[in-house]
């Protein structure tokens, strides 16, 4: 379902709202359906509206906080443009305004379900399919906005990609391996988990015991390690599980996996073409031997 709020509305018909009460929502109704006598959609700031979709929206507003949830979506900028372009437009530099201390917030996140589930639903499962840590991660700023119940379900699709990550880091190879640990271990996937559904909390701690079995039996790069340590310090866990992923950083164990850099003398005395140039250079001095 699509939404636009009664304000909105409001503008596009040039009725004056003195005050939201059955007079007014009457008006409203009686002029949405006068248009779609002649029209069969209504354009309005850039998007379609079928007298179907109004019309759900106008059954809404029959319930008692409707008008109050209107406001309250319309003073988040973020989450108004995100709804009005069903998931189309995520405006940068802004955050959602989740008001969590209303007694009102249970029955705001059920009155945004019908809106914003289909949204999310259809977003997730594309990006996973694209596995696009980014654009899940921009989207994921708007769950917090659904019950658990729906929230578990919408977000369960980004657990399974991110375990399917993690699985294949397990069984890659040499320069596989080094490509999907950077995929795994960039803040971006870090920020994915982090924002999941806190009874997906155990997620967070599998990634840790994982990134302990991963450091003991691999010899990493610096830079490679550098990155396990910045995702490991970036994981949001609980006090005392952040304890454990500090102590593991400082213990000797993730210290001596780190590769050292060898010097570069003796890179170059192993490269063969450093074999070759020698020989040549022996072979010129014989020759000059010779014919002095």
């Amino acid at each position: 379902m699509k939404f636009i709020s009664f304000r909105r509305l409001a503008a596009i018909f040039k009725l004056e709202i003195s005050e939201f009460n059955a007079d007014f929502i009457q008006a409203l109704s009686k002029s949405i359906e006068q248009y779609f006598q002649s029209h069969k959609v209504l354009r309005a700031y850039g998007e379609d509206f079928t007298q179907k979709q109004l019309t759900f929206i106008l059954a809404q507003l029959q319930e008692k906080e409707a008008h109050i949830f209107h406001e309250w979506i319309e003073d988040d900028h973020l989450l108004v443009e995100y709804l009005f372009s069903k998931g189309e437009i995520i405006l940068p530099d802004e955050e959602v305004i989740l008001p969590k201390d209303s007694p009102l917030f249970k029955q705001y996140k059920s009155f945004l379900r019908p809106f914003l589930v289909p949204i999310l639903s259809d977003k997730i499962g594309r990006f996973v399919k694209e596995e696009n840590l980014i654009e899940l991660k921009d989207h994921m700023k708007f769950s917090p906005f659904l019950s658990q119940e729906n929230r578990v379900k919408i977000e369960k699709p980004i657990v399974l990609f991110l375990d399917q990550s993690i699985n294949q880091l397990k069984v890659s190879y040499g320069r596989d391996f080094e490509i999907q640990l950077t995929i795994v271990y960039s803040l971006t996937f870090i920020d994915v988990l982090n924002a999941l559904d806190k009874s997906y909390y155990y997620k967070a701690l599998n990634y840790f015991e994982t990134t302990k079995l991963l450091v003991k039996r691999n010899d990493l790069s610096p830079m490679l390690l550098d990155k396990v340590e910045k995702s490991l310090r970036s994981l949001d866990v609980k006090e005392e599980d952040r304890t454990l992923v500090e102590s593991f950083i400082s213990s000797a164990a993730f210290a001596s996996r780190r590769k050292a850099p060898k010097p570069r003398l003796i890179e170059m005395v192993k490269s063969p073409f450093f074999i070759v140039a020698v020989i040549l250079v022996l072979l010129n001095f014989v020759f000059a031997d010779c014919e002095g």
